[in-house]
């Protein structure tokens, strides 16, 4: 698993934020989210914290909660921002230049594969209705975390072919089928390498056009997506 780490501003004032109210009849399932991710191992409870994030509980399309920690309120002010730039969309479609066919790749709750160092951890403390907990891992929402997982995924397709990553959007693609085939198992043995899971029902395996980053790429290359003009009309 990979590791990161967050550098907080000298001098730069804690803050404990105050508790969100939760709508009670989303207590239930907020309890059963949070006692997944302990057992997941993503959070773990704590005494004590000089740094509390409040959180906002979302239910998905699903009908599942799903927890979000509020970073706006403080913390995000107080941490430097990482500096790695994200890629442009045109140097991304430079890497899939030539591609037939396409693979286009869901890390399972991405972030929280990045393990957070143990002195970052207390930063990453959360304030909710039973208790506070500290994240394990990388959580959505901070303020350097595009920045961190985006040297990951840079360093982790450095080298391979007709492979790009825009956060944890990945896409594979090949000339031929067979160039696709060896594309995409020089790529998964790189993602086993790093640690990563892949959540393969939510993969789109051999297609010949997908959309990516706001346009359609095929085997004429990319072009807006015209579903995306329509919706800012």
């Amino acid at each position: 698993m990979q590791k990161s780490k967050s550098e907080a501003i000298p001098e730069r004032e804690r803050s404990t934020g105050f508790q969100k109210e939760v709508p009670f009849a989303s207590i239930p399932d907020l309890d059963a989210e949070i006692d997944r991710l302990v057992s997941d191992g993503v959070i773990s409870s704590v005494d004590h914290s000089e740094w509390a994030a409040p959180i906002v509980a979302v239910r998905k399309k699903n009908g599942q909660i799903r927890s979000c920690a509020d970073f706006s309120t403080g913390l995000n002010d107080a941490l430097q921002l990482h500096h790695h730039p994200l890629p442009t969309a045109e140097e991304v479609f430079t890497k899939l230049n030539g591609g037939r066919v396409f693979l286009q790749i869901d890390l399972a709750n991405a972030y929280l594969q990045i393990e957070v160092e143990s002195r970052s951890k207390e930063m990453l403390t959360i304030n909710i209705h039973r208790s506070l907990y500290r994240y394990n891992r990388l959580p959505f929402g901070v303020k350097s975390a595009p920045g961190i997982f985006q040297q990951i995924m840079d360093s982790m397709i450095c080298g391979l072919q007709g492979v790009a990553a825009y956060l944890d959007d990945i896409i594979v693609t090949g000339h031929t089928y067979e160039q696709h085939r060896s594309n995409l198992r020089a790529l998964f043995n790189r993602i086993s390498e790093y640690g990563f899971h892949v959540r393969l029902e939510k993969c789109n395996f051999l297609m010949h056009r997908v959309r990516y980053l706001g346009f359609v790429l095929d085997k004429d290359g990319h072009r807006p997506d015209p579903e995306k003009i329509e919706a800012v009309r």
